[in-house]
Parts: C-alpha cells; structure tokens; sequence
C-alpha cells in the first residue's frame, strides 16, 4: 500500500496505480477509501473497465440504482471505447437489471443500443460473445443470442467456456 500511496503522488501516475490502489484499499477492507481511488482511475482514463466495474458494484451494493446507471451511462457515452470496453458495459446494464429486474423494461432500449455498438466490433474473446448473447437473451433477442452462442462453439469447441454454453444455452428447448 505504501508503494502504491507513493506512486499515485508522483507527478502523472497512470490509471493503473490507481486501479491497484483500489483493488488494494478494497481487499484491506477500506471500501470508502478504494472507490476514492477508483474514481481517480476513472478521472484518468474513462474506458477503465475495471473501475467502472467496482463503482457501479458499490452502488448497486449501496441499492443505489441511478447511481451505479449514472456511471454506466457516463461509459456508454465515451465516444470511443474499444468492443472489449463495450461489452463490459453491457455486463454492467445486466448485472443491474438483474438487481432490480423491474429496471428491464426501462432499460431494454439503453440495451438494445448498447448491444448493436458492440456488435459492430469483432470480439476476439469467447467471454465477451457470451456476455453479448447473455445481454440479447435479456432484451428477448433469442435468436441472436443463440446465433452468437453457436459461434461461440464453433469457434473454441474445445475450450471450458464453450462446453458450458453448449450445454446451458443450446440445449435448452
């Protein structure tokens, strides 16, 4: 923690310190003190998936939902954020609608949008295909999630990850 307290009051530290120093400041129980420090990542590099993941944790955590669609609101509308970014954010509209699924008929459109951007991105990694199909299946876009999910398959037939969406997602009727 003492390196990390030297190093974010150095002369421009990078928003990696700070994430750290979060991540840090959370495991040694100081929550308060590493959302300081994640806003701080934040305030350096706006696409930080990461700090943005553990702000809207927080507030979700708090049950304060328009704060935690406020931050995710701010991410979706950085001009320029890369597919990876992009389906953390979608991660992010799930995890609170899963919160307060009342949310999902307000949000189904934010969705959607938010949905179609990133499709326009090839994804390389199989976990953000799936989270853009779990995000689909929430919007009842079935079809094209189970479009994705086959992808996913047939792209890594081999891998964990598409073992177990074979089996959770396409076996089902």
């Amino acid at each position: 923690m003492e390196v990390l307290e030297t190093a974010s009051q150095q002369a421009n530290p990078s928003v990696d310190v700070f994430t750290r120093k979060g991540i840090t400041l959370k495991a040694l129980g100081k929550e308060k003190e590493s959302l300081v420090a994640f806003k701080e990542a934040l305030a350096i590099s706006p696409g930080n998936a990461q700090a943005r993941r553990e702000l809207v944790t927080a507030r979700l955590i708090e049950k304060d939902v328009e704060g935690a669609l406020n931050i995710i609101r701010e991410g979706v509308a950085l001009p320029s954020l890369s597919g990876e970014q992009l389906a953390g954010l979608v991660e992010l509209y799930i995890q609170t609608i899963a919160s307060s699924p009342n949310l999902l008929a307000e949000l189904k459109g934010e969705l959607l949008a938010l949905l179609e951007r990133t499709q326009k991105f090839k994804l390389e990694k199989p976990e953000h295909r799936v989270v853009l199909a779990d995000g689909f299946t929430f919007t009842g876009e079935i079809v094209a999630a189970q479009e994705i999910l086959e992808a996913v398959v047939q792209s890594a037939p081999d891998t964990a990850l598409a073992r177990a969406v074979s089996y959770t997602h396409l076996t089902l009727p």
